[in-house]
């Protein structure tokens, strides 16, 4: 997906990015992050290439994996309609091209994951929301974002590392909001603030599953010296943050 807009070199920087990650172990865990990654990269890598029948299939498991993946819709939607609008320069034609706009409907089979698996709750619970009613159990509830980043900064030493970790990259997001496309950064912002809505807890596993993060990466690192600082960086904070999984502390879940 890279080299649609890249060279194979930043392609190639991307994945060892994604590899020294410093908490990529958690691919390895039994946990959706692995799959909901791949569903993701799939879901933008057909509505780049205009497969959008896939793009709905895929998206359809992607909502189904985690109910935060309905959303989605919202960075396919535009990448669906820049391609109308670069195909459709003139506004008249762009009206009559009712034969392009149409696969964009394959999106709406992507609420319907999510829809399956409300029903799923209601079959074993008699509550359509009972996966949402459950969060209470990991002291979840909904709130506002920007508070539940400061307050994690008050809280223990886990919590604050919490913070920081997702500060870094909010961070980095608005800074380099240029270096990378405006749906990968959408993709990128919601799929921080989402989860820190609802509390602190395992923010860099979700921030793990941001592909964009690795794409901006390979952007911005085009010297030698910062991709080898970088690359360092990743390696020996993966090794330090590894020691911690592997002994169950609760620095990174």
């Amino acid at each position: 997906m890279v080299r649609l807009d890249s060279d194979e070199a930043s392609a190639l920087k991307s994945v060892k990015y994604l590899l020294l990650f410093p908490v990529s172990f958690i691919f390895s865990g039994v946990f959706t992050e692995s799959l909901y990654l791949a569903l993701t990269l799939m879901c933008f890598y057909y509505a780049r290439t205009y497969k959008w029948q896939l793009v709905g299939i895929t998206g359809f498991f992607l909502s189904l994996t985690r109910s935060v993946g309905v959303l989605v819709v919202l960075p396919l939607l535009y990448e669906g309609f820049m391609q109308l609008l670069k195909e459709n320069e003139d506004l008249k034609s762009f009206k009559n091209s009712r034969d392009k706009i149409l696969p964009l409907f394959y999106l709406s089979l992507i609420p319907l994951g999510i829809i399956s698996f409300m029903i799923f709750n209601y079959y074993l619970t008699g509550d359509f929301m009972a996966f949402a009613h459950a969060q209470v159990m990991w002291q979840r509830h909904t709130a506002n974002p920007l508070l539940v980043l400061i307050n994690g900064y008050h809280g223990n030493l886990y919590t604050a590392f919490e913070a920081a970790f997702a500060t870094i990259f909010i961070y980095i997001f608005i800074l380099f909001y240029r270096n990378i496309r405006f749906s990968y950064w959408l993709f990128g912002m919601y799929s921080i603030f989402v989860p820190l809505s609802t509390g602190i807890q395992s923010m860099p596993r979700f921030i793990l599953v941001i592909f964009p993060i690795y794409i901006l990466f390979a952007n911005i690192t085009k010297n030698r010296i910062s991709e080898d600082l970088v690359t360092i960086s990743f390696a020996l904070l993966q090794g330090f943050l590894m020691v911690f999984w592997t002994n169950s502390f609760y620095l990174v879940v």
